[in-house]
């Protein structure tokens, strides 16, 4: 995998200006704990759904995206609770992916989607990136790295 491409792709324009260690990651596990460090990246629980953790990560990522100069829109918190939903096909839905489904619906409109990496627990980390970016980084693949929205889970 090329991590380079896919940091490009992942931080926003400001973020990957600044950027001297990518060059340096070279394996799924500095990468994953280099966009921790940075907040770039959430990981939740898939059933223990916080739904002030999600908002208050999505809110600083779109302080960033701002700060690029994208025309974000507010939107507003919600705050699930440990029971299951359904989702618009009626699939039973656990209360983060509810939540990640809620907001990537509210981010389409500012060009922004939520994009989720498998992991092989219960771990569900996410991220803030570009629609733009969705379908390549939906290509790049590792053991780790396997990028989808909320809704192709």
């Amino acid at each position: 995998m090329d991590y380079n491409r896919m940091l490009e792709k992942i931080l926003t324009t400001s973020e990957f200006s600044h950027l001297e260690k990518a060059k340096q990651i070279s394996d799924d596990y500095t990468a994953m704990q280099y966009l921790e460090d940075r907040l770039v990246i959430c990981v939740t629980g898939i059933n223990d759904c916080d739904g002030e953790r999600i908002f208050s990560f999505i809110d600083q990522r779109l302080n960033k995206f701002s700060d690029d100069g994208m025309l974000i829109h507010e939107i507003n918190p919600i705050n699930p609770s440990k029971t299951n939903y359904h989702s618009p096909k009626n699939r039973l839905l656990p209360p983060t992916m509810y939540c990640l489904q809620y907001y990537d619906n509210a981010l389409k409109r500012d060009g922004l989607r939520i994009l989720l990496t498998s992991t092989p627990n219960d771990f569900l980390p996410f991220l803030v990136v570009k629609s733009e970016n969705v379908d390549l980084l939906s290509q790049m693949k590792t053991d780790y790295w396997k990028f989808h929205t909320p809704d192709e889970k």
